[in-house]
């Protein structure tokens, strides 16, 4: 399954750039973050660190017991309006800026893989995270300054000739351009270079990065009817692949995770079992509750009566030790 990089977080931070004067209604987490918006209607916003984030129809039942984080969330941000959505160092990092009635605040999703969603107030100190780590160069706790993580790779369109390393293309572009693979063996296709081989010509490596960032035209591509890829603009390392357009990136990203999901359902026995399983657990654990309840007030009662219920045992215990008595 391909997962979002950098390069799509900046095309679809551009499509958010259009929320901007909605409001949030609600935040839901069960695994993927969901974020129920209002611009002109309803919108529903998911993210899944390290694969995905963008707007979706396909909306999953809400979790009944949402965590402490998400409840910090919805008691700050409760109606609050959508300033700006940016990304941050051509990174895949996504950044929500809210105006509350407290002020503003900054929900922050890091997309990498296991990646965190870290809520910040406008001084940029971290509120709280999702998840609180120590890294060598940051610290996600609260009341710590949010920074995010260093990079020293070059942003693709600073990248000269001289950048341009020896070696064997894509591998040696991945150490110095700040790119995933999927789209350097694009800029590869573009310039007419084979992936596993030496890099024959820097200028055309130099124009084919460029050109990455010219134009705008969301598209899916299929094989047999399924989907393969997908990408901000039409890309020519797919060949004869048929694509199908759509507009907007996240409309495009929705049409491939969804359809993706479902294959992957159909196709994973194995899953089904499991999600039977987590059923019948469920359905096992509320009978639990129930039974508990009944014996919690069963308890409840019999506390409530506890004292004359002593009285009856000691008199009876009195009465018995007469009886032995004579």
């Amino acid at each position: 399954m391909q997962k979002m990089g950098n390069l799509d977080y900046l095309f679809l931070a551009r499509e958010l750039s259009a929320l901007e004067g909605g409001r949030i209604n609600k935040i839901y987490s069960n695994g993927v973050f969901r974020l129920k918006l209002n611009k002109n209607g309803e919108l529903n916003f998911v993210v899944e660190a390290g694969t995905r984030a963008h707007l979706t129809k396909y909306v999953e039942e809400a979790p009944e017991h949402p965590s402490d984080f998400v409840m910090l969330i919805r008691k700050r941000l409760g109606n609050a309006r959508i300033k700006s959505v940016k990304q941050t160092n051509f990174d895949r990092l996504l950044s929500f800026v809210f105006d509350a009635k407290d002020g503003l605040f900054v929900l922050v999703f890091e997309l990498f893989q296991n990646g965190n969603v870290v809520f910040c107030g406008s001084d940029d100190k971290i509120i709280d995270a999702l998840k609180r780590e120590k890294y060598s160069a940051r610290i996600l706790k609260p009341k710590q300054p949010y920074s995010p993580p260093p990079s020293n790779k070059k942003h693709p369109l600073e990248i000269t000739e001289a950048d341009v390393p020896e070696g064997k293309a894509v591998s040696a572009l991945s150490k110095v351009v700040n790119l995933p693979p999927f789209y350097l063996e694009e800029a590869c296709s573009r310039a007419g270079q084979k992936y596993d081989a030496e890099i024959t010509d820097k200028a055309a490596i130099v124009a084919a990065l460029r050109s990455l960032f010219d134009e705008t035209k969301p598209c899916v591509y299929y094989e047999n009817e399924k989907p393969v890829a997908f990408a901000p603009f039409p890309l020519k390392k797919m060949g004869a692949a048929e694509p199908r357009f759509f507009p907007s990136l996240s409309e495009a990203a929705d049409a491939y995770y969804s359809s993706v999901e479902k294959e992957t359902k159909r196709g994973n026995p194995e899953r089904k079992k499991l999600v039977h399983l987590l059923e019948t657990q469920k359905t096992a654990l509320a009978a639990f509750e129930e039974k508990e309840k009944e014996a919690r007030n069963a308890a409840e009662k019999i506390y409530a009566h506890y004292s004359e219920a002593d009285d009856a045992i000691q008199k009876a215990r009195a009465e018995r030790k007469r009886e032995l008595e004579f």
